[in-house]
């Protein structure tokens, strides 16, 4: 949704979350999800991730330097 173009909009193979080396979860996109983040001046991502034994979770916040 951050994308402005809904679930169909970008393939999920194009996003992915990573661990960086203090064990933080960073967002990482590739081709047409990169180019809509770029489209709407999104520069940086947040992200949190939680789980428990039957069910998982994932809250991203797109961060855009002119909001519209």
């Amino acid at each position: 949704k951050a994308l402005g173009v809904g679930l169909g909009g970008a393939d999920f193979k194009e996003i992915t979350v990573r661990r960086q080396s203090s064990g933080k979860p960073e967002l990482v996109l590739a081709g047409r999800a990169q180019d809509l983040a770029e489209s709407a001046e999104i520069d940086a991502w947040l992200v949190t991730l939680s789980h428990a034994e039957t069910v998982a979770q994932a809250f991203v916040a797109g961060l855009a330097r002119n909001p519209r």
